[in-house]
């Protein structure tokens, strides 16, 4: 019981902690541009489906910047 009163925290800190990785650019995150609408058991298939496409959309989006963060961390570990 104590765990789950205290998720939050741990949820939090791994937000934190993404963020971090983040700045330090060994990470790359693709979050989502506008607020997610449904619920975790959702089952309406049409709203399933539509976040679905947003997500497919962001990513295309994001698809140069992901590919030049590939590269420049390969061009890191290639002059190590």
């Amino acid at each position: 019981m104590k765990r789950l009163e205290n998720r939050y925290l741990h949820y939090n800190k791994n937000l934190d902690y993404i963020a971090e990785l983040e700045e330090k650019k060994k990470v790359f995150v693709i979050r989502p541009v506008k607020k997610i609408e449904i619920s975790r058991l959702e089952r309406n298939r049409e709203k399933i489906k539509a976040l679905y496409k947003q997500g497919y959309s962001e990513t295309i989006r994001q698809y140069n910047n992901l590919m030049n963060w590939i590269n420049s961390i390969s061009e890191v570990q290639v002059s190590q």
